[in-house]
């Protein structure tokens, strides 16, 4: 048994789980970026200063400049080819992992009554298994490059320090900055993803209700006023996806931007350091290769708390879409068979026994807890073939009389 409702888990606790329903798939993923980034790209950076290091005047070269460039072009073939596996294990994490979730909030709907099976509209309902269910799926798997990458940056920080300790600290000096950059603007970043994601949960919504009530529209001459409030719900939707999108494109620019102006810098000192001999042509270009790498790094640590706190608002949707259950249910492992044939799907054949003759209704009640109106205490029995009528005014119980008698509603007492 999980947490009660109430209880609710952790960001970080739900990724465990989740990593936890198809572990090989995560591991494997795991495992090629850490080889790319942490193996073969530091094998290329190597090969890279050594070539230059052979190429610098007086300098002896152990093997021909075409070996070099062989190997080179051996080292890119074998990433290549492992960042080919790489994007086919991350599509396979993000179409399961997404797929799991979505078909635990869609057990649990049809678990419930289905007249109250949905906290919100089915618009809303349908943001949340299409977007935040795929933002999440999305943000675990692009995670491991902060961590690949990381690690990439560990092994470069201590040969760089081998080589120029001053050189080092200013590659590495625009890390600093982005992770107060980052902590100072996450509530934001959780405001701006909440509301963009609730405004479009309201259009799709509409457009259900709409749908589903356009015989009344067109009785009631109502479609300017519906078309107007359908223009109102677009532009605040407008309004809050483009304040989200802008507030993290800023946030992605600045980050990326802080770290130009820093290589800017690098590339002044290590010249001057190359003039002076202490840095050679190699160092030079081994440290130019980190640098990428080092950029592309700070940049990703930025967006990475980011997208976490905008991963943190999906999963909330999505648990408040799970009603009462415990929080671990969202992401309980479960088959999603996206590969394969699909399971036999049981036939139950039809007797007499399952013919209804006769409908008995016995002290039905219901009341809603919002408004406490309902039904209470109907009985009444209908022969099968024969005709009844239900009539009262308008909030009088006759839908949720009907509800009752066809399951939609809960029981009480």
């Amino acid at each position: 048994m999980g947490e009660m409702k109430g209880e609710r888990l952790s960001t970080w606790r739900y990724w465990w789980l989740l990593i936890k329903c198809h572990p090989g798939l995560y591991g494997t993923t795991t495992l090629l970026r850490i080889l790319i980034f942490a193996g073969i790209f530091q094998v290329e950076g190597l090969l890279i200063r050594a070539l230059f290091e052979g190429l610098t005047d007086g300098a002896v070269m152990t093997w021909g400049p075409m070996t070099w460039v062989v190997l080179l072009i051996m080292t890119a073939v074998a990433r290549n080819g492992f960042i080919m596996v790489d994007m086919y294990v991350f599509f396979a994490w993000v179409f399961n992992s997404g797929a799991v979730m979505r078909k635990n909030m869609f057990a649990y709907i049809l678990s419930r009554p289905g007249a109250r099976a949905l906290p919100s509209s089915t618009g809303e309902a349908i943001s949340r298994f299409r977007g935040d269910a795929e933002d999440v799926g999305q943000f675990t798997a692009e995670a491991l490059f902060v961590v690949a990458q990381g690690i990439f940056a560990v092994t470069a920080f201590v040969i760089m320090l081998g080589i120029d300790v001053q050189i080092t600290l200013f590659v590495f000096l625009p890390l600093t900055a982005v992770l107060i950059i980052a902590h100072r603007t996450r509530l934001l970043v959780e405001k701006y993803r909440e509301d963009s994601r609730a405004t479009t949960g309201n259009v799709t919504g509409f457009i259900g209700e709409m749908f589903s009530a356009v015989m009344a529209i067109k009785g009631g001459t109502a479609e300017e006023r519906v078309l107007a409030r359908f223009g109102e719900l677009n532009e605040a939707r407008r309004k809050t996806a483009l304040r989200d999108k802008l507030f993290y494109e800023i946030l992605n620019s600045i980050f990326r931007n802080m770290t130009t102006l820093g290589t800017g810098v690098i590339l002044l000192v290590g010249g001057a350091a190359l003039q002076d001999g202490s840095f050679t042509v190699g160092d030079f270009s081994l440290f130019v290769f980190y640098l990428g790498f080092v950029t592309d790094l700070t940049a990703r640590i930025g967006t990475f708390f980011a997208r976490f706190k905008q991963m943190g608002v999906a999963l909330a949707r999505m648990d408040k879409l799970m009603g009462e259950s415990a929080p671990e249910a969202l992401v309980a492992p479960t088959p999603t068979y996206l590969s394969g044939d699909l399971p036999e799907v049981p036939y139950v054949s039809k007797g007499d026994e399952h013919h209804l003759e006769r409908l008995v209704v016995r002290d039905l009640r219901y009341r809603y807890p919002e408004s406490g109106g309902g039904v209470e205490g109907a009985s009444f029995e209908m022969e099968r073939g024969s005709f009844t009528v239900v009539t009262g005014r308008v909030g009088s119980g006759k839908t949720t009389l009907l509800r009752g008698v066809l399951g939609l509603l809960p029981t009480q007492r």
